[in-house]
């Protein structure tokens, strides 16, 4: 499942909810986009169409809703900020203590 698909079946309004609270407890992780915020301010409920044939086509409302930049991103831009953090966790960051997998001490027969 893509996240556009993701994004449908919850709602774009539910995915820019989540995104603003992740946003206000981790401001230097999580961005709000701007692109949302455009999806539910015109009340659109999905990205894609699809049709009688079950081929999926990008909604043309939210074509024109959508801004893009004017630069891709380059892979080093995205991975730099992450590379070595991803699986790793500071014992003194308290936000993590809570969700981070405990390891099993037994064994399943």
């Amino acid at each position: 499942m893509t996240p556009m698909v993701l994004l449908q079946l919850v709602g774009p309004a539910v995915g820019l909810h989540v995104a603003e609270i992740m946003h206000n407890a981790f401001p230097d992780r999580f961005g709000v986009s701007e692109n949302m915020k455009r999806f539910v301010e015109a009340g659109k409920t999905a990205v894609w169409q699809w049709d009688a044939q079950g081929n999926q086509t990008l909604d043309p409302e939210v074509a024109a809703l959508w801004q893009a930049g004017s630069s891709p991103s380059t892979s080093s831009e995205l991975l730099d900020p992450h590379v070595g953090r991803v699986g790793r966790r500071d014992p003194a960051d308290a936000s993590t203590r809570a969700w981070w997998p405990r390891r099993r001490t037994s064994t399943c027969a």
